[in-house]
């Protein structure tokens, strides 16, 4: 409710029912998730009784579920209910939890749904099974997995069972802001993406350097009023598309200078090496994705040229590549450069174009990592193969994966070739915010954990319901001067996790009623 919608953590279980221990939420649990009428009829029941409510835009609802309750909103989608969107944390995904898709089926999937997982929750065969009947669905999805190290509840601030089930600040985090932007799309519609136009404010230059052994020719854009050499930025180098660094790279530096950084597109090719089509492309990103010594070369020699000036922060630099550039910036990962961290976008990770980390090798990721793919671009499998490599090295990292349709290069905005590589408004706008939040826990830190203590600007109370053939106990929670009969709100269910709906469901329907909800 603290974001401004109707929040209303739904009873699924029923008032009354036994929520002690271990064995009761197992009982309770396993009562809905092995009958998915009578689950989907608990939620219907919720959602029927926030339609009573006169302060609630009933054209705007989405359905927000942890574990047990991740489970049901992944059967909401799968059978089809028509609500705005609906969003899964540590979502039960395994087939014999949850409603699988038949083959056979015509339904489709009419909300739009972003699932938060774990990488140590949910096995990747399970995640790659869901996303084969999303796209059999004709569903736009977004799956985010977190990794290393991240298992289920990881957004339950009191979990504590190590291996198992155990709270992650950064997950959370992340995860909620993820929400935010994925709850103000649904009700508000998705804004324009992001560009970066010339801009008087900013310096703006090409920089000649020594790459290896040629002469590489860069973009630099900064604020001189904000960069100083007694106040350096933090930098951010570009790695270019495999078309060679040109105008979308220059204007992806200035993006990133107006957001105060200092921000360096590398030239990979060497100044002078042809570019004209794509047999040229494909001769020079090849040259250097057959070689990754020369191409880890190049990125260390624009590294070494940010780090001549004086008004960069070299303790804090990041770099993010694109395509061709994405492959780069997984290559740095994988080899242990030391950089902040690295961000990639439409990456080429298949084995046969990126290093591919040793079985023996004891070289840790260092650079915190994001990753941004279409899930018709790269192949689940050489996902999976990567996530393996994260994982034995002990990366710190998170792959969104982006779908329906979503190609390669889905964030440039002249992309239109059809079923290969074509721009994608919604995937370049949810990844580039999702960038500017990872430069800035990378620069600034991570900030708390939001939470939603007990506020008396919020009609907060307890609620009895006819869910099924029992009474069921549900939490409403909105902003009485926000959400009125004249001026209805959007609003957000919660569907409880195991334990029941308790404190923790009641804590995040204030957070999303001081959002704008009626929660």
């Amino acid at each position: 409710a603290e974001l401004g919608y109707v929040a209303f953590a739904a009873d699924i279980y029923g008032f009354g029912t036994p929520v002690e221990n271990m064995a009761d939420w197992g009982a309770a649990a396993g009562a809905h998730r092995g009958n998915p009428d009578l689950y989907m009829a608990k939620i219907n029941a919720a959602l029927e009784q926030l339609e009573t409510y006169n302060y609630v835009n009933t054209s705007q609802i989405a359905v927000v579920g942890y574990c047990f309750g991740g489970t049901g909103v992944v059967n909401m989608a799968i059978l089809g209910f028509n609500v705005s969107g609906v969003v899964g944390y540590h979502s039960g995904i395994q087939p014999g939890s949850r409603v699988v898709r038949s083959s056979s089926s015509d339904v489709p999937v009419v909300a739009k749904v972003l699932l938060h997982s774990g990488v140590d929750d949910d096995a990747r065969t399970d995640i790659g099974l869901l996303v084969r009947e999303f796209e059999a669905a004709n569903a736009k999805y977004e799956i985010a997995r977190y990794g290393k190290d991240v298992f289920h509840s990881f957004t339950e601030w009191n979990a504590n069972f190590p291996g198992q089930a155990i709270y992650d600040h950064r997950a959370d985090y992340r995860s909620w802001e993820s929400t935010k932007l994925f709850l103000q799309e649904l009700f508000t519609g998705l804004p324009a993406a992001e560009r970066g136009p010339e801009n008087p404010m900013l310096h703006t230059a090409l920089q000649n350097y020594t790459c290896s052994t040629t002469t590489c020719q860069g973009y630099l854009a900064y604020n001189t009023s904000h960069c100083t050499d007694s106040s350096p930025c933090p930098a951010v180098v570009i790695i270019q598309d495999w078309t060679g660094m040109d105008e979308y790279e220059k204007e992806r530096a200035r993006m990133l200078a107006e957001l105060g950084y200092v921000a360096f597109a590398a030239d990979i090719y060497g100044f002078g090496t042809p570019v004209e089509n794509m047999a040229d492309w494909g001769a020079a990103a090849g040259a250097h994705r057959g070689n990754p010594d020369l191409y880890m070369a190049k990125i260390n020699a624009a590294l070494e040229q940010l780090e001549t000036y004086n008004y960069v922060n070299t303790s804090q630099i990041a770099v993010v590549g694109y395509c061709f550039g994405g492959t780069g910036v997984v290559n740095m990962a994988i080899l242990g450069f030391n950089v902040s961290g690295v961000v990639g976008y439409h990456s080429g990770i298949q084995p046969g174009s990126r290093v591919v980390r040793s079985s023996s090798s004891d070289v840790p990721v260092v650079a915190k990592v994001l990753l941004h793919s279409g899930v018709d671009d790269d192949a689940r499998t050489d996902i999976g193969l990567l996530v393996r490599e994260f994982e034995a090295a002990n990366a710190k990292y998170e792959i969104a994966r982006y779908g329906k349709d979503v190609f390669h290069s889905f964030t440039e905005w002249n992309a239109n070739f059809p079923g290969q590589a074509i721009y994608d408004h919604r995937a370049d706008y949810r990844s580039w915010e999702s960038t500017k939040l990872f430069l800035q826990e990378l620069f600034t830190g991570l900030p708390a954990a939001e939470r939603g203590p007990e506020n008396p600007m919020l009609h907060t109370a307890l609620q009895n319901y006819t869910c099924s053939t029992t009474t069921c106990q549900g939490y409403l929670a909105y902003n009485t001067s926000h959400c009125t009969d004249s001026s209805p709100c959007p609003a957000v269910v919660i569907i409880q996790d195991w334990t029941g709906m308790d404190e923790y469901e009641k804590e995040r329907a204030r957070m999303l009623a001081e959002l704008g909800y009626v929660a």
